[in-house]
């Protein structure tokens, strides 16, 4: 067997940070409660925060290195025995999750303390989910799929339900948990069809014998596979029709994990989709791109017009999540190089731009309590304009307006869909663009026009921070893109081309 440990080098520094966060939480842990007298407790409390919170930025700085491991010192290549590889492909993926991973952890601090759901488990479990999603990005074979998917999966069902007193967190995490294990049911038994039919678990084994049948003349059996696992990782996408659990899980799970959801775990669902596609299904393309394409359609017409009727700022984000998901699959199912990167591209924007909203989300409370109704965001212009100028370059940039970031990554998406002869989703795209800019200059004309609501709490610095960070991002994007599509470029070429 062949490890080549250096090209999982990311992968160990999460796996070893885990295991140190969850020593560390056990061996420094006070004693239970009730063998504490009453005048101990405040001490202890306290103690324990601090330990959680050294467990927090030990794990932001753990992903971090994991990070800028993957970028600039893992050596390109295969790992045990080629059901692990690291190419162009997963380190953009890596980069783009660990980093955004760290953001959303770093950002939660605040508010998970004041939800007194802040504990070095908690740090455990975001790595663990980010361990997965690396595990996601170089999977090739289908057994280290499986494994990487339910290793984010699983942490991210507990994460859901971190809050054990809280009835809707604990009904949003049943919930995940539920759908969850259908849709890796789906993906399983769509894996063992394609394992049947093709004989290998590995990509490039499967890849070689959808090159020898005719591209639309597939075994009936392994299209049903295809189909299946394009079930499974829709569900990990939110793309509809497996979009049922977004709005309850993304409403009933905490702020800060809602935010990770939508942000990381994104990305690392888009990279196992292309990696699984183009990487073992590739010369099948004619049959699964009608897929992607379905997937894409129903996605942006359930997203936009079901945030019309929304009252509530996360519920509108959980409808928007799937209504981008099917703008960055329209890209996606063009099948070339071109839509990979604008696959790439997007959900990188996405999930920065999402990040922004969220940070700003955290401090909508008054008197601590959350208020997170659209008309609490009435005249926020007139209490804080720099924030309401900021929240509105967000929202524009998510509806597509030029010439901020969001604006590109639908156009490189439509352009990868044009090449590729999809006019008729490139119809519906227009259609979806439409609708969607209306609830996002919906919450712009709120914030600008209406009379003013009662004031949120000071938010942190941090929080406001990430919010102009965000906003510069979008403004500047068009000055250069930051090296993004170039990088996006290179990823995709890797993938289609066999490099590093």
């Amino acid at each position: 067997m062949s490890l080549n440990l250096a090209a999982a080098a990311p992968e160990l520094i999460l796996a070893l940070a885990a295991l140190a966060i969850l020593m560390f939480g056990v061996l420094r842990a006070p004693a239970p409660a009730y063998l504490l007298a009453a005048g101990d407790k405040p001490a202890a409390a306290l103690s324990e925060r601090r330990n959680a919170e050294w467990a927090l930025w030990f794990a932001v700085a753990a992903l971090v290195l994991a990070a800028l491991w993957a970028a600039f010192w893992a050596p390109a290549g295969r790992a045990f025995s080629d059901a692990f590889i690291l190419d162009g492909l997963s380190r953009f993926a890596k980069v783009a999750a660990f980093l955004t991973a760290a953001a959303a952890l770093a950002l939660s601090r605040d508010l998970m303390g004041r939800l007194s759901a802040l504990s070095y488990e908690y740090a455990v479990l975001v790595v663990l989910a980010a361990l997965g999603m690396g595990m996601m990005a170089s999977a090739n074979d289908l057994i280290s799929l499986y494994m990487g998917l339910e290793l984010q999966s699983l942490a991210l069902y507990v994460l859901a339900a971190l809050r054990r007193d809280d009835a809707r967190a604990t009904e949003a995490g049943l919930k995940y948990f539920v759908l969850g294990a259908l849709s890796s049911g789906l993906l399983l038994f769509g894996a063992s069809f394609v394992y049947g039919y093709t004989g290998s678990v590995n990509f490039d084994a499967i890849r070689a014998v959808t090159a020898v049948e005719d591209g639309h003349n597939l075994s009936v059996g392994l299209l049903i596979g295809i189909s299946l696992m394009a079930c499974g990782i829709g569900f990990k996408l939110s793309a509809a029709p497996f979009h049922m659990w977004t709005p309850d899980v993304y409403q009933g799970a905490p702020l800060p994990i809602t935010a990770f959801f939508a942000s990381a775990a994104k990305i690392a669902a888009a990279a196992l989709l292309i990696r699984l596609f183009y990487g073992a299904f590739g010369d099948a393309g004619g049959q699964w791109r009608d897929i992607l394409a379905v997937l894409a359609a129903a996605s942006m017409l359930v997203g936009g017009f079901g945030a019309l009727v929304q009252t509530n700022v996360v519920r509108l984000l959980a409808y928007s999540s799937i209504g981008n998901v099917g703008f960055a699959l329209t890209g996606m199912a063009a099948g070339t190089a071109e839509g990979i990167s604008s696959g790439l591209l997007y959900m990188v924007i996405y999930a920065i731009t999402t990040l922004g909203v969220f940070a700003f989300l955290f401090g909508m409370r008054r008197g601590d309590k959350p208020t997170l109704a659209i008309s609490d965001l009435a005249g926020l212009a007139r209490r804080d304009m720099a924030s309401a100028l900021c929240l509105g370059a967000l929202m524009f940039s998510l509806a597509g307006v030029p010439p901020l970031a969001g604006f590109f990554a639908k156009l490189y998406a439509f352009q990868a869909a044009w090449t590729a002869g999809l006019g008729f989703l490139l119809v519906i795209a227009a259609l979806a663009a439409v609708v969607s800019a209306f609830y996002y200059i919906r919450v712009v004309k709120i914030m600008f026009f209406d009379e003013p609501a009662e004031a949120f709490d000071p938010q942190p610095f941090g929080q406001r921070l990430a919010l102009y960070a965000a906003a510069a991002f979008s403004l500047i994007f068009v000055l250069g893109g930051f090296g993004l599509p170039e990088a996006a470029q290179r990823a995709a070429t890797a993938l289609i081309g066999g490099g590093a």
